[in-house]
């Protein structure tokens, strides 16, 4: 499972300052986000590689991401 296992990370940052969240303190509060292009490619040489990788969704504001509407089908049309 190790080696089968991927993050996926669209974005990183957020624009809000929550008490409880560390997510502002790691990534900062500037959003910026990845190509999705780049991140469905990531995707299908990890699958091309391996047998059954795992892909982990580790963005905290995918909502937020302007292209969420693109890497998704990015993701459908794999």
């Amino acid at each position: 499972f190790i080696g089968r296992c991927h993050t996926v990370d669209g974005g990183r940052g957020c624009i809000f300052e929550c008490t409880f969240c560390t997510s502002i303190r790691v990534q900062g509060n500037t959003m910026r986000f990845c190509d999705p292009v780049a991140i469905v490619q990531h995707v299908r040489e990890a699958a091309r590689r391996e047998k059954n990788p795992f892909f982990f969704i580790t963005d905290d504001n995918f909502a937020r991401n302007p292209k969420w509407k693109e890497l998704l089908q990015g993701f459908i049309d794999l």
